[in-house]
């Protein structure tokens, strides 16, 4: 695999600007990793780790139009590979699109989603607890059940929030694929045009 070195270069930028601690040393076998303060754990194995791993793939998916499957970044990436690899990816854009798209209707169609279950745990999980608190103890209790319904409000508003940053970034990077796809298009026709 070839890389250009002004991809190496932007990768490098966008994952310095990413990290926890930008001017921290890190290694290039296995630069993601470095993405956060070292501790000896996987990246992979903290909400933390997750989140600064998460940014740094959409930055990039959005900086060189390109959606990389999900059985990527379970690999160890060394800056070099990694770049090379992106390189490859850019050469696909109707994969790239596919894949996006495959995502998006992936996460509206997965039964698993939150949004189920926002009905699911709010209104069928607290009303016994409620019930339960009201005719064994009396309505001093009540508060438990408002604690555990509030507790799951605000774990469905998250989970919500993640689901609808994760759909308003792959639409648009279809966009952005798609603008591009057809910019080149464009580009072939044109040439096309002055053959003749």
């Amino acid at each position: 695999m070839s890389v250009a070195p002004e991809v190496k270069s932007k990768i490098l930028e966008i994952f310095l600007r990413i990290r926890e601690e930008r001017n921290a040393p890190y290694e290039e076998d296995n630069f993601i990793q470095f993405l956060v303060k070292p501790n000896g754990r996987d990246i992979d194995d903290s909400f933390k780790g997750l989140r600064y791993k998460n940014r740094f793939i959409d930055e990039i998916e959005m900086e060189f139009c390109i959606s990389f499957p999900d059985h990527v970044f379970k690999k160890k990436w060394n800056l070099t590979d990694f770049a090379a690899y992106a390189c490859e990816r850019m050469r696909k854009p109707a994969i790239n699109r596919r894949i996006a798209m495959k995502k998006l209707h992936d996460a509206k169609h997965d039964p698993t989603t939150p949004v189920q279950f926002i009905f699911l745990n709010l209104f069928l999980v607290p009303p016994p607890f409620a019930f339960l608190a009201l005719v064994r103890y009396g309505w001093g209790y009540l508060i438990i059940p408002a604690l555990f319904f509030t507790i799951l409000v605000g774990v469905n508003l998250l989970l919500y929030r993640l689901m609808a940053r994760f759909n308003s970034h792959q639409k648009a990077l279809i966009a952005k694929i798609s603008a591009q796809r057809d910019a080149g298009k464009q580009e072939i026709k044109a040439d096309q045009i002055e053959q003749l």
